[in-house]
């Protein structure tokens, strides 16, 4: 397998969907690891304003390390891959009316690191270019698993087959 297949595979894997962020994502993901909704919601809150802050990726992740613990790494690796998503999306999920709403697009607009998810949440999901992706996407996974199976079979002494 190819390093870059690697990383599309990795990645794809790793990233949440944006859907799937809603204004108590973040406090589901902590419940995992508190019995008190209350804890839960407050650590939430604490690794929000660290994800948010507008230092670089080392910084939040040394903060992130030192509130969740290192038994907890797999938390902070899917947190910090899709930090900008959580940040966006919840604080977008948690505004009271559209008008809050259109204000904080225009200001997360302006934030280089937000933009982009701005720009991927008002992508309509039908849309031509997201199918596409989609597909390119799927297509690069199935080429991948074909180009596993096929190094098995052969390190098995099964025939190399072409794709």
């Amino acid at each position: 397998m190819d390093v870059d297949e690697e990383e599309i595979e990795a990645n794809s894997k790793d990233r949440i969907p944006l859907s799937d962020i809603d204004g108590f994502w973040l406090q589901r993901l902590m419940s995992k690891h508190h019995t008190d909704a209350i804890d839960a919601k407050k650590e939430a809150e604490k690794v929000l304003s660290v994800l948010e802050d507008q230092s670089d990726d080392r910084f939040c992740e040394n903060r992130l390390v030192q509130l969740l613990k290192h038994d907890r790494f797999d938390q902070i690796r899917l947190l910090l891959k899709n930090r900008w998503r959580i940040v966006c999306c919840t604080k977008l999920a948690r505004t009271q009316d559209k008008t809050s709403r259109k204000n904080l697009e225009e200001e997360m607009k302006k934030n280089p690191f937000l933009r982009d998810v701005i720009a991927e949440l008002n992508e309509e999901p039908t849309g031509s270019r997201s199918k596409a992706h989609a597909f390119e996407q799927t297509l690069k996974r199935e080429a991948a698993k074909l180009r596993r199976e096929n190094n098995l079979a052969a390190q098995s002494g099964g025939q190399q087959s072409t794709y």
